[in-house]
């Protein structure tokens, strides 16, 4: 049994996923659209200063794990 453990509310930081925006633009923008903001800014500076409120972490945090999750997978030779 294999399992991936993905870390939650309270890990985000500023500068969170910088090498894994570049990788995948569709997702990210895909994401900016639903959360009708930049995600990539939201991670890299927080200019705002909302990475502290649950309403923007749970989504930064998910967007993050699901891009070093689609990473591991390509590793793996397996297709999104």
């Amino acid at each position: 049994m294999r399992a991936l453990i993905f870390p939650g509310q309270g890990s985000q930081s500023v500068g969170m996923g910088r090498e894994l925006f570049e990788r995948f633009p569709r997702w990210v923008e895909e994401a900016d659209e639903v959360m009708g903001l930049s995600m990539r800014e939201l991670c890299l500076s927080d200019p705002e200063r909302r990475l502290a409120s649950t309403r923007f972490a749970q989504p930064a945090i998910f967007l993050v794990n699901a891009l070093h999750l689609a990473v591991w997978r390509k590793g793996l030779g397996v297709r999104s």
